[in-house]
């Protein structure tokens, strides 16, 4: 009976929203990291599903890019962009190399009118509870994730993709309908779906295996993958 409650707490996080009558009024902003030949750019589907102008934007401040949405599955929440500005591309790990336990990091822009533009870092665990919401597509995480996280890259020690923020437990709703408040319950596309999406859409990528014996600093994982991360600014 838990499990099955837990389906409807399980939601998409909602990308961070202006306020009416603001300067981006009507726009949402998530996460997307570089994949294939530097062109292209994948993110959670929810940030850009309502159809307007796409526009993408990173640490190196060349101005915002128009983007173009070239492929997406619904069921997978995941999207694919492809912009002419090329950027280094971050590798995927092998799911299967991936022990629960493993420290992991997300890369992102949480909030990015109120905590800026610029991409931020958290640490946490791939806790191993890949079943909660009835699917083995998704991987529990305890880094921290907020709105303007959808679409971030889920980091292993040595710098490879492991997954891609998609939803979390609504602590509220959890509260409400089961009288417990979940926190900090995340969830994340493995990169086995991920590398099966790539190549159905023929975008070349390198996976590698994970070295569990090679634990980078977090400092160190940042300065591999922030010029990879970029900030999604989609018209609604």
């Amino acid at each position: 009976m838990a499990r099955k409650v837990l389906r409807g707490l399980c939601v998409v996080i909602a990308p961070v929203c202006a306020m009416p009558g603001e300067a981006w009024a009507g726009e949402v902003f998530g996460t997307g990291f570089v994949v294939g030949d530097g062109h292209y750019i994948l993110t959670a589907l929810h940030v850009v599903a309502d159809g307007g102008p796409i526009r993408v934007n990173a640490p190196d401040h060349r101005g915002w890019d128009a983007a173009e949405l070239v492929a997406s599955s619904q069921r997978l929440d995941v999207a694919l962009l492809k912009t002419t500005t090329v950027r280094p591309a971050l590798q995927l790990g092998k799911w299967g190399d991936v022990p629960p336990g493993l420290d992991v990091y997300v890369m992102g822009y949480p909030q990015p009118r109120q905590l800026g533009f610029a991409p931020k870092i958290t640490a946490g665990l791939f806790n191993g509870d890949r079943d909660v919401v009835g699917s083995f597509e998704l991987f529990q995480i305890s880094a921290e994730i907020q709105r303007g996280n959808s679409g971030s890259p889920v980091l292993s020690p040595d710098g490879l993709v492991i997954g891609l923020v998609r939803a979390r437990v609504d602590e509220k709703e959890s509260l409400s309908k089961i009288g417990e408040s979940f926190q900090n319950v995340n969830f994340a596309l493995n990169s086995d779906l991920i590398a099966k999406f790539l190549h159905e859409n023929k975008i070349d990528f390198v996976l590698r295996e994970i070295d569990t014996n090679k634990y980078a600093r977090p400092m160190t994982i940042y300065r591999m993958a922030v010029d990879s991360v970029v900030v999604i600014r989609a018209v609604k």
